[in-house]
C-alpha cells in the first residue's frame, strides 16, 4: 500500500477523489487508517492508501499508475522522493530525459507500489 502525506487543505474526500483519482472511496482510507472522524486529519500525517493492484510490474514491483499533477517549479527528483521511486524510473515511464521537460499542471505517470 502506498503512503500519502497529508498536505495543507487536504481532506479524505479530496485525497480519494483528486489525488488518487477516485480509485477508492474516502471511507476506505478512513477505515484502514482507523480515523474516527473523517474531518480530522493533520498536515504531515501519513496515511496508508489501500489501492487495488491490478496493473503491472515496474522495476520488479507490482504497481498502480498514479497521474500526479505536476506543480510549477517541481523536479523529477522531488517527485521521486515523495513517492518512493527513482528518477530513472520516472524518466523512463514518462519518456523524458530532464527536468526541463516537466510541464506544470499536466499529468505525470508515477508508479505506486501495490
Amino acid at each position: 500500500m502506498p503512503i500519502y502525506t497529508v498536505q495543507p487543505d487536504d481532506g479524505l474526500y479530496y485525497i480519494a477523489n483528486n489525488v488518487f483519482m477516485g480509485l477508492l472511496p474516502y471511507q476506505r482510507i478512513q477505515q484502514v487508517n482507523k480515523i474516527e472522524n473523517a474531518n480530522e486529519i493533520d498536515v504531515g500525517q501519513e496515511l496508508w492508501i489501500p489501492l487495488p493492484c491490478s496493473c503491472e510490474e515496474v522495476e520488479g514491483e507490482r504497481v498502480v499508475h498514479y497521474a500526479h499533477l505536476v506543480e510549477e517549479g517541481s523536479t523529477v527528483e522531488e517527485i521521486a522522493e515523495k513517492f518512493g521511486t527513482t528518477n530513472d524510473t520516472l524518466y523512463r515511464l514518462n519518456g523524458i530525459t530532464n527536468n526541463s521537460q516537466l510541464i506544470a499542471a499536466t499529468a505525470f505517470d508515477v508508479p505506486l507500489k501495490g
